[in-house]
């Protein structure tokens, strides 16, 4: 914990802007979440084996990226593209029509959401990390939306290379089974997400 914590200090030292934002989340600690993540309701679950191996100025940077999805309301936005659009997007059922394994849509929604963040929050005191997930990855521009990464491409040959990544219903709006929900303890109301977010803008 108080390595994570020193990350955050870091975080907020670098991105200042992003103080009320970082220090609204509530940390969960959690062995069966791969890495970091964060639901809907502003909690921030932790991987103890995750941060131990982090250093702590790539840790800001994951702090960073984590808060970004809730501030750019990417679960809100992942609920209405999958409401909106064919589950799985443009040639992901591929010649046999057969859908890909459970789970993708809400991997590339992830996939997407993280385009959107990656390709613009690193430098200036934040280091990127080995392995980020960028719109290069696949030659797409930087500084669309993910609902614009959507779109435009199936994502399909990164399945398998970024079947690990899962940053939390509050990058897709799907629930997790080791999430806390809306009626678990130290979540954040709809009031209080917005007045977050309205004081960070």
């Amino acid at each position: 914990m108080e390595k994570l914590l020193a990350a955050r200090l870091h975080a907020v030292k670098v991105r200042p802007y992003l103080a009320v934002a970082l220090f609204a989340l509530h940390v969960v600690e959690d062995r069966s979440v791969p890495t970091m993540a964060v639901d809907a309701h502003w909690r921030c679950y932790v991987s103890p084996a995750f941060v131990a191996r982090m250093p702590v100025e790539e840790l800001a940077g994951v702090w960073v990226h984590e808060v970004s999805h809730l501030l750019r309301d990417h679960h809100g936005r992942g609920e209405r593209y999958a409401r909106e659009n064919e589950e799985y997007g443009p040639g992901e059922r591929g010649e046999t029509g057969v859908p890909p394994a459970e789970g993708w849509g809400r991997l590339r929604r992830n996939i997407a959401a993280d385009f959107e963040i990656n390709d613009d929050i690193y430098g200036y005191g934040l280091p990127r990390p080995l392995g980020a997930v960028l719109p290069s990855l696949l030659g797409l521009d930087n500084d669309l939306l993910m609902e614009e990464y959507l779109r435009t491409s199936s994502m399909s040959g990164l399945a398998a290379d970024l079947a690990w990544l899962d940053c939390g219903s509050g990058a897709d709006g799907q629930a997790r089974p080791w999430e806390l929900g809306a009626e678990g303890a130290n979540g954040l109301t709809r009031q209080q997400r917005d007045a977050v977010r309205f004081r960070v803008a």
